[in-house]
C-alpha cells in the first residue's frame, strides 16, 4: 500500500514569484491522479518537487507517512517518466531497461528477468537490440515506461508523457497507459495540458489554474459541477456555454430568458435556494448535448424544454453534429445527431435540457450554489 500525501506546499523562488500556494492533496494507494492545466500554471514544477528535482519552500510531502520533502532524488523510491524519454542514445533497448538495475547492482541474472517480464508487459520483448534512433515515437514512449517499471518504485510519475506523439499514437498510447495501470494497481502522479487525456485516464483529476488547485474531484464531478468558470472552460470539449443571463421575477417565480437572433424566446426557472436578486447579471453554463435534437418522449420532463433556434454553423464530426447558435448575443454550441442534418441558416427544432443548467457569478467566477431549505414542519 502507497500513499502519497502533499501538505501546504508552497514554491517561491527568489525573485519573489510563487509558483505554487498552499498545494494539499492525498493520493491514495492505488490511485491514478491527474494534475492538469494550461502552461505555466504549475503542475510540472509540482510533479519536479514531487520527484525531489525542485526544492520545496514551505510545506512536506509524506510518502507513506515518511517526510520526503528534503529527501535526495535517489532516496525517495519514485520512478519518473518524462516529456522528451531521456533515453540513452548509444544504449539498445534492454540497456536503457537495465541501465537503473545496473546502478542498483541488482545481481545479473535478475536483472534479465526483470527486463524481460517488463518488455513483454509494455509488447516490446522483440525491440531489445534496438537502438531508440531505430525506434518510433511509441515505441520510445514504452522504453521509457519500461525504464521506470523496472525498478517497481512505490510511485509512478508522468510528466507529459504523450505530448511528443501525433494524434493517433497518442489515443493508442492513452489506451495502454490505462490498461497498465489496471494490470499493476500502482499509484500514479500523471501530468498533461490535455483535458481530455484528463478525462479518459483519472480516478481523480486535480484542476490548476496560477499555481492554485481550483478543483479536486472525479472526472464526473469535475465535467458536471465544475468550481468556476475557469474549470468549466478548461473542462469539456467543446467547451461548456457561457450565456450571458439577467434575473427576472413574476408572481410565477424567478427565472432567466433566453433569446436567438430569430425571436425564439425560452424561459428558465432558476433553483430554489440560489441566493441572486432581480436584475441581477448572472452566467448560465449549458454543456452542448443540453442542447439536442427533439425526442418526444422526453417533452414531458419538467425541466425541458423546446423551441425552434436559427443555425449560424454547423461542424459535422462523425458520430455528432456541433451546430452554433446565437443566443443573448453569445455564441453556443448544440451537439446533435447527424440525422437532425441542420443547415446553415435555417431554423432547427431543438430540446433543452435545463436540469443542467448551472449559474456562475460573472464577477468572482464562482459557481452559485443552491441553499439548503428548511425542513417542513
Amino acid at each position: 500500500m502507497t500513499s502519497l500525501s502533499i501538505c501546504n506546499v508552497g514554491k517561491q523562488y527568489q525573485k519573489g514569484a510563487t509558483t505554487l500556494e498552499n498545494i494539499n492533496l492525498e493520493i491514495r494507494s492505488g490511485e491514478f491522479l491527474i494534475l492538469v492545466g494550461p502552461s505555466g500554471c504549475g503542475k510540472s514544477t509540482l510533479m519536479n518537487m514531487i520527484a525531489g528535482l525542485e526544492s520545496v519552500s514551505s510545506g512536506q510531502i509524506l510518502l507513506n507517512q515518511q517526510d520526503i520533502t528534503h529527501a535526495a532524488p535517489s532516496q525517495r523510491d519514485i520512478a519518473m517518466v518524462f516529456q522528451s524519454y531521456a533515453l540513452y542514445p548509444n544504449m539498445n533497448v534492454y540497456d536503457n531497461i537495465a541501465f537503473g538495475l545496473q546502478i542498483r547492482k541488482w545481481p545479473k541474472d535478475e536483472i534479465d528477468a526483470e527486463v524481460q517480464r517488463v518488455a513483454k508487459l509494455l509488447q516490446i520483448d522483440h525491440l531489445l537490440k534496438r537502438k531508440p534512433a531505430q525506434l518510433s515515437g511509441g515505441q520510445q514512449q514504452r522504453v521509457a515506461m519500461g525504464r521506470a517499471l523496472a525498478r517497481r518504485p512505490k510511485v509512478y510519475l508522468f510528466d507529459e508523457p504523450l505530448s511528443n506523439l501525433d494524434a493517433k499514437l497518442r489515443v493508442e498510447m492513452r489506451t495502454e497507459v490505462k490498461k497498465l495501470h489496471q494490470r499493476l494497481g500502482t499509484t500514479i502522479v500523471y501530468v498533461t495540458h490535455d483535458q481530455i487525456e484528463a478525462m479518459t485516464l483519472a480516478d481523480r483529476i486535480a484542476v490548476m489554474k496560477d499555481g492554485v488547485i481550483q478543483q479536486l474531484g472525479t472526472p464526473q464531478e469535475i465535467y458536471q459541477q465544475p468550481n468556476n468558470l475557469f474549470v468549466a472552460s478548461f473542462i469539456g470539449s467543446p467547451a461548456m456555454n457561457f450565456i450571458p443571463v439577467t434575473v427576472q421575477h413574476t408572481a410565477q417565480g424567478r427565472f432567466v430568458e433566453l433569446k436567438d437572433q430569430s425571436g425564439t424566446c425560452l424561459q428558465l426557472a432558476l433553483p430554489a435556494g440560489l441566493a441572486v436578486k432581480t436584475d441581477q447579471q448572472l452566467v448560465l453554463g449549458l454543456r452542448p448535448e443540453a442542447f439536442s435534437e427533439v425526442q418526444p418522449h422526453k417533452l414531458s420532463q419538467a425541466q425541458v424544454q423546446q423551441g425552434e433556434f436559427l443555425v449560424e454553423m454547423t461542424e459535422p464530426t462523425g458520430p455528432d453534429t456541433l451546430t452554433l447558435l446565437r443566443i443573448n448575443g453569445a455564441e453556443v454550441t448544440a451537439r446533435v445527431a447527424p440525422q437532425a442534418n441542420p443547415q446553415a441558416g435555417a431554423k432547427l427544432p431543438l430540446m433543452l435540457d435545463a436540469s443542467q443548467a448551472l449559474f456562475f457569478d460573472p464577477v468572482s467566477g464562482e459557481r452559485l450554489r443552491a441553499l439548503a431549505q428548511p425542513a417542513a414542519a
